[in-house]
């Protein structure tokens, strides 16, 4: 059985959207957020196209992927800005 809330986090080459809380849509298969703006289809990390996603039940665990993506990104900002 799927657990009914998990959170999830996604990177583009836009930026980084999360932690989200996630609910479970039993009639598409999928987690989504309250505005519906953002979906997951399953926990871990996954690659869609230019977006990757994480999930897990644990938000600690979401917040620490996120923050280690936005320290990477910074990374690279200021090594392509040196």
């Amino acid at each position: 059985m799927k657990p009914k809330t998990i959170y999830g986090a996604a990177i583009n080459l836009v930026g980084v959207w999360g932690p989200k809380k996630l609910s479970y849509a039993e009639d598409i298969c999928e987690y989504y957020d309250r505005t519906g703006n953002f979906s997951v289809k399953k926990l871990g990390q996954h690659k869609d196209g230019y977006i990757i996603t994480f999930a897990s039940t644990s938000k600690e665990e979401v917040e620490l992927w996120v923050s280690g993506v936005k320290a990477a990104m910074a990374m690279l900002r200021n090594w392509c800005n040196e």
